[in-house]
């Protein structure tokens, strides 16, 4: 799994489709400092949050950036 396309994807989501990172946290049980660090490029993921915010993308995003 690319973390680079996913941050992408993340950023994509928040910034151009509206969604907030607590919506996504909530939904994907990801904590949303995590989401944050991860957005910025402070942080890596650890592989279990990243294949769920891959599947939350999968799931309502068809589109891959």
């Amino acid at each position: 799994m690319d973390q680079g396309k996913l941050r992408k994807r993340l950023i994509y989501a928040t910034n151009d489709v509206g969604l907030k990172a607590k919506q996504i946290s909530k939904i994907t049980g990801i904590d949303e400092s995590c989401l944050s660090r991860f957005k910025t490029g402070k942080a890596m993921l650890y592989l279990s949050d990243a294949q769920k915010l891959d599947a939350y993308f999968d799931r309502f995003f068809m589109i891959e950036l």
